[in-house]
């Protein structure tokens, strides 16, 4: 039922910030991070802080049988060097983490 709800990431960006680079609603972008890079659907919207980006985790696989998330937004663990080595010891699952990155239109 979720991935009914949402079968593709996108990364959430701020309305403003947006504008500034040329970035209007649905319109592929680049995201990098020390010169590795993918490429996700844009979510412009006012609910986001402008100094910031975010994207659901578990999108973006590489292998094909992975058919709900392969080849569908970005996989953010890829920006996350050495993150998934941070476990949350109350839920014991990867934590929630905060990486700078850049975001060009395509």
């Amino acid at each position: 039922m979720l991935f009914e709800q949402m079968p593709e990431n996108v990364l959430w960006i701020n309305s403003a910030e947006a504008r500034k680079l040329g970035i209007s609603d649905g319109v592929t972008v680049r995201v990098s991070q020390n010169g590795y890079s993918e490429t996700i659907k844009a979510k412009v919207t006012d609910l986001i802080h402008p100094e910031a980006v975010f994207v659901i985790h578990g999108f973006g696989h590489a292998l094909p049988i992975e058919t709900r998330a392969f080849g569908k937004g970005l996989a953010d663990n890829k920006f996350m060097k050495g993150g998934l080595d941070i476990w949350d010891p109350a839920g014991g699952a990867v934590a929630f983490q905060e990486h700078f990155v850049t975001v060009a239109k395509v």
